[in-house]
């Protein structure tokens, strides 16, 4: 189920440039996780890492890593599912 929810500002460390900032106010669209969720482990090699954290930076840049995950692994299985029903 989706949801919008108000984050309010955070403070966190920012590794990348040594220092703290503060996330503004924003509203975002989250999915609510319930019991019926899986977790796994995911390993990949470098040249997919590389074109992942290109896609994050691009296009999920505002959502976290395990949530462009789920997307992209949702989006290959759709098309996956849409190729064998055309083919069939």
């Amino acid at each position: 189920m989706k949801v919008l929810i108000d984050f309010s500002p955070v403070h966190h460390y920012n590794f990348k440039y040594h220092k703290f900032t503060v996330s503004p106010v924003k509203k975002k669209e989250v999915f609510l996780m319930f019991n019926d969720t899986s977790r796994f482990s995911l390993t990949i090699p470098s040249d997919m890492a590389k074109r992942a954290d290109a896609l994050k930076k691009n296009f999920f840049y505002d959502k976290s890593y395990a949530e462009m995950y789920r997307h992209l692994i949702h989006l290959g299985m759709n098309e996956l599912t849409k190729d064998k029903t055309q083919n069939a």
